[in-house]
């Protein structure tokens, strides 16, 4: 789990829904007690991802004194996010956490705005024990199977990876459109007769 939540993100989901099924209950002796899969399943997982983003706070808090990094701060995004997360920290991080998003931007703005190390763990941890108890509860209600855990990690992979192709395809279309667009007089002549 620490590998998964570090600055090169994996999939989690797949790893929490095989950790709470029934086929790796049965190995650890815990298939009639399912409240304690839960609790053992979340609270792992959320300790696991705390300390890999404590991780990425130290390492990021490092290469913060440098000027040429820390001056993101300076700009004007920067103050104003810096506003909106002032608001409630805390919170909005419990939020963003929960939420099953591939890239953290709110993990990365609370270390250069310098949040509280304990909060921020402890922010980490509320929302991600949350999150990993609601997958953990589907794996034992549904009772999935490995092959079905993994249908559903390759279904939110493809959701994903075809998210990221048609913005690509879309980029690439409005360049081609601009480029067909352009007025002759501009087009360079290569010299190619």
């Amino acid at each position: 789990m620490s590998l998964c939540c570090t600055y090169f993100p994996l999939p989690t989901t797949w790893f929490v829904l095989l950790v709470a099924s029934d086929m790796f209950a049965e190995r650890v002796g815990l298939t009639d007690r399912w409240a304690a899969r839960v609790l053992l399943v979340s609270t792992l997982g959320a300790i696991s991802t705390g300390l890999a983003n404590l991780n990425e706070y130290h390492i990021s808090t490092y290469f913060l004194r440098y000027r040429r990094i820390a001056r993101v701060r300076d700009t004007s995004i920067y103050q104003t996010a810096a506003r909106w997360f002032s608001a409630n920290p805390f919170w909005v991080i419990v939020l963003f956490a929960f939420i099953p998003i591939a890239v953290d931007v709110v993990r990365w703005f609370a270390i250069t705005y310098r949040y509280s190390r304990l909060r921020f763990f402890l922010g980490y941890f509320v929302g991600r024990w949350c999150r990993y108890a609601m997958l953990a509860l589907t794996s034992i209600w549904l009772e999935l199977s490995g092959w079905q855990i993994f249908a559903i990690q390759a279904a939110l992979a493809v959701l994903v990876l075809s998210k990221i192709f048609l913005r690509i395809r879309r980029e690439s279309w409005q360049t081609s459109d601009r480029l067909e667009t352009r007025p002759s007089h501009i087009v360079r002549d290569t010299g190619v007769a």
